[in-house]
């Protein structure tokens, strides 16, 4: 807390030599009462879990250079200083350092922007080794393509150590927009897929997953199915405003029964809190939760 309070002291004296700063921050308090038949000492377990984060992020008056910062309500920050030597209306590069994603690295982030159908994204993390000392550094390379009504996303991890092994550990991403591809108007219909692989091992494909996200009027959803045989099927709606209703169904398909999650909740708005009431079961565990959550936001 006090490195919280350190770090928007700091912020609050500055703000004169910023164009622009921005705070944001949530709090969420839940309470939480699990049922799980068996269990020792007790059946019933109740806790009362806070969470929460601090971000603040500004920019100089010329937009050239700026900083973001997260602090975590245990404590744990990031944070990283930018600096953009080079913008034009099609060419963007942006120099990050700090700590991102859990560690410390160097960013260089590419984006050319040729016209407003086509966007891509290229991003070079350099971060210290921590497998070998003699190797200085280790590196990963993304890549997000957006063209009108498609999105493509790749990411090779820790190419050094790879390329010593003659390895090769990718990700990759499709989505394709089928709403927009269809000039269909205030609806969304967007097919996805992730694949993650390692070759050259036996079985190259470790991971993938594909999926729908859908929604018209009052109503949205998703459904997704994955390497796991799991089939996950959600869907909200405003239809009973101002209180906000959904649910979430978890299977495996080689034993739908026995392996389900059942998930409902509900959510308004009290004030400036948000709640949310939720009710799960698992089938496996035979083991239900009840949960209130109360968040405020700024």
């Amino acid at each position: 807390m006090k490195k919280l309070l350190a770090v928007v002291l700091v912020a609050l004296l500055s703000v004169g030599a910023f164009a622009a700063v921005n705070f944001s921050g949530s709090l969420d308090v839940t309470n939480k009462l699990t049922y799980t038949p068996g269990a020792t000492p007790s059946e019933l377990k109740w806790e009362v879990t806070p969470s929460g984060s601090v971000s603040i992020s500004a920019s100089g008056s010329d937009e050239i250079t700026g900083f973001s910062a997260t602090i975590n309500w245990d404590g744990k920050a990031e944070g990283y200083v930018w600096w953009k030597p080079y913008v034009s209306e099609a060419l963007t590069i942006q120099l990050n350092a700090g700590t991102i994603d859990g560690k410390g690295q160097v960013q260089s982030v590419f984006t050319l922007k040729p016209s407003d159908d086509l966007k891509d994204t290229l991003t070079v993390s350099l971060y210290p080794n921590a497998y070998k000392p003699a190797y200085l550094f280790e590196l990963d390379v993304s890549n997000k393509l957006e063209f009108m009504f498609l999105t493509l996303t790749t990411t090779v991890k820790e190419v050094v150590k790879n390329a010593e092994a003659a390895k090769v550990d990718l990700a990759a991403g499709v989505t394709l927009d089928a709403a927009k591809l269809l000039g269909i108007a205030d609806a969304t219909l967007k097919f996805k897929a992730d694949f993650g692989i390692k070759a050259p091992d036996a079985q190259p494909l470790k991971s993938w997953s594909v999926g729908a996200d859908f929604g018209i009027d009052k109503y949205k959803g998703s459904v997704s199915f994955n390497h796991e045989n799991k089939l996950t099927a959600k869907l909200e709606t405003t239809l009973l405003a101002p209180v906000t209703i959904g649910g979430s169904v978890t299977v495996k398909t080689e034993d739908p029964v026995g392996s389900m999650e059942l998930n409902a909740y509900a959510k308004w708005t009290l004030g400036v809190l948000s709640n949310t009431l939720s009710l799960g079961y698992n089938a496996a565990t035979k083991g239900a939760t009840v949960s209130l959550t109360n968040s405020v936001s700024f």
